[in-house]
């Protein structure tokens, strides 16, 4: 047996200690060290944190979107994957989601998971070709190769936008255009991303990671929002700022109005706005203010229920 399905194994046998309930944990110790052993290169097409234009979701959508995992190279896509965490019951708005990125990046294949649950998705229809639950890593592996190996998925779909790689991957700021009968040319892409690893300040990955662990905790009333250079999370409701971050500038910018029209009560609001104007520009301590914004959001949600 290889490390890497030694590594797929422990966590079958001990997931509350190997993954718990991170979203993080299932993608890399799970699903991305599976698509490694089915032969996909993990340098040159496993692709972790692929920016799709929120042009390409549709007009509704507020921000860039960041399937799981893309696997691609320069002939374009083969395969889009959306991970839960373990113990994540796989819903019909999971699978909404899976398939507008499977629509957004022409991907002939695309997978929904939450590690031992799997639907997998064709080219042809929305209707899952596998839908299984496995219990060991060996079983997993047996049944998925010919699925979404390299040896099943033998031809790549071209991009359906130009520059896509440059894009998905936040290379500089590029401009893209969609493949259409009047090939349109949209805006300048920004260079603010929702993946921390992109800066290079620490406690700047630290915030933006939590930020966006945040988001995903509340994603039933939350959604991640972006400027030029700012990034926010905003109620889904009313559209207004819960946060606004420019994380170039390392700096919280005040949402009182916000607040109030979301319904956050004063004395929580009066804390975070206390915080952020003794930060600064020097936003050492995430998990304080994170903290709050944590009770923020639960208080403005309760309030409504």
């Amino acid at each position: 047996m290889s490390d890497v399905v030694s590594i797929i194994e422990n966590c079958f046998d001990r997931p509350e200690e190997v993954l718990g309930k991170s979203e993080d944990s299932c993608h890399i110790k799970v699903v991305f060290m599976l698509l490694w052993e089915l032969g996909w290169d993990p340098v040159r097409q496993i692709m972790l944190g692929f920016e799709i234009p929120k042009e390409r979701m549709g007009p509704d959508q507020q921000a860039a979107v960041v399937p799981d995992i893309v696997v691609a190279d320069e002939k374009g896509t083969y395969l889009v994957g959306e991970v839960k965490h373990w113990f994540t019951a796989l819903s019909q708005k999971h699978i909404d989601q899976i398939i507008g990125y499977k629509r957004a990046l022409n991907a002939p294949y695309g997978f929904l998971t939450n590690g031992r649950d799997w639907m997998v998705f064709g080219k042809e229809h929305d209707i899952p070709i596998l839908k299984s639950s496995f219990g060991t890593a060996t079983e997993m592996l047996t049944k998925l190769r010919p699925l979404i190996g390299p040896g099943g998925i033998r031809e790549s779909a071209p991009f359906p936008y130009s520059n896509a790689l440059n894009i998905g991957l936040s290379m500089n700021t590029v401009s893209y255009s969609y493949h259409n009968k009047e090939e349109k040319t949209m805006p300048n892409y920004t260079s603010i991303s929702w993946i921390s690893e992109r800066y290079d300040d620490p406690w700047v990955k630290r915030f933006v990671h939590e930020l966006a662990q945040l988001a995903n905790e509340y994603s039933d009333s939350v959604y991640k929002d972006e400027g030029n250079k700012s990034l926010l999370l905003k109620d889904k409701k009313t559209r207004k700022k819960y946060i606004e971050y420019w994380p170039r500038d390392k700096k919280i910018f005040a949402t009182r109005d916000n607040h109030r029209a979301i319904g956050v009560p004063k004395e929580l609001s009066d804390e975070y706005h206390r915080l952020i104007a003794k930060a600064g520009n020097s936003i050492d301590d995430a998990l304080e203010i994170i903290d709050v914004l944590r009770r923020i959001i639960d208080a403005s949600v309760s309030e409504r229920r």
